[in-house]
Formats: C-alpha cells, sequence, structure tokens
C-alpha cells in the first residue's frame, strides 16, 4: 500500500508501507482516492505561512 510520509522540514514522500491489521473493534476500509488541503500543499512548497 502507498502512503505519504513527512520527512521533516517540509519534505514529503510518497512510498510503501504494509498496512496495519484493525484490532478488535475496528474496522479496516479501502480508499480508492485522497487529496492534500490546499493550504497544507502551500506550506509544504514554502509559499505560505
Amino acid at each position: 500500500m502507498q502512503a505519504v510520509f513527512y520527512e521533516g522540514n517540509k519534505s514529503l514522500r510518497v512510498g510503501e508501507c504494509k498496512p496495519l491489521l484493525p484490532l478488535k473493534g475496528e474496522v479496516q476500509i479501502a480508499v480508492s482516492n485522497a487529496g492534500i488541503c490546499v493550504t497544507d500543499s502551500a506550506y509544504v512548497q514554502r509559499s505560505y505561512g
């Protein structure tokens, strides 16, 4: 599964990770699409805050 990792100093990286199995009372869902807030994106790109 792919995930986005914050590596510090406003740096993001997309990479592979092992999915965790749900614990008792939890569920696991499949996510087909995800997004990032425009202000978070601007912060990472050093054009905000």
